[in-house]
């Protein structure tokens, strides 16, 4: 038996054209896109006639396609000047918003490390502390290293503990400090 195909017919809308783009000039994305819309800079003469021909319209809906002609134009011509700063304009704008920032905020005092360290050094020394020494058997092995663990395990809680507080509270001259310390007593 043959089986019978039917054809289906598909619908495809077909999009307008694109105007001729000039030798050597390529359109961006956002060009191509205003395009549509009905602004775009590379327009050629079939087109601008196109948007001037609005005789059979009211005069009224003349008056509202302008203004929105005109309002797209201003709004591109705000996003140009927006991108039209130069490089000593930037470094004064992001210098000033740098100072605004600082002015809102109080000055931070050095936190005393003092405390965090003084814990560091109590972890350490329980952990030589816990290490048995004996004459007769070696301070290096499996025995001694369980018997020092859990001290160990406490010390780097410890170490990461205070780190990650000097982080947090985004006082990183302190937090180096910390970690140099932290660095010196591991």
């Amino acid at each position: 038996m043959a089986t019978g195909f039917q054809e289906r017919r598909v619908l495809v809308e077909i999009p307008a054209p694109q105007p001729k783009i000039t030798a050597h000039i390529r359109r961006s994305y956002f060009e191509a896109l205003n395009y549509r819309m009905g602004s775009s800079p590379y327009k050629n003469k079939s087109l601008a006639t196109e948007e001037r021909g609005l005789s059979g319209l009211k005069i009224c809906e003349k008056c509202a396609v302008k203004s929105c002609i005109k309002k797209q134009k201003l709004n591109q011509k705000k996003e140009l000047q927006l991108m039209a700063f130069s490089r000593e304009q930037l470094v004064n704008l992001v210098s000033s918003l740098m100072l605004l920032e600082e002015e809102r905020s109080p000055p931070a005092s050095r936190p005393d490390l003092k405390l965090l360290k003084e814990n560091l050094q109590l972890k350490k020394t329980h952990v030589y502390r816990s290490i048995p020494y004996s004459r007769l058997g070696s301070n290096r092995d499996a025995h001694c290293y369980r018997k020092a663990y859990p001290h160990l395990v406490a010390f780097k809680k410890t170490c990461l503990e205070g780190g990650r507080l000097l982080l947090q509270s985004e006082m990183w001259e302190a937090a180096v400090e910390y970690g140099l310390a932290a660095w010196r007593f591991t």
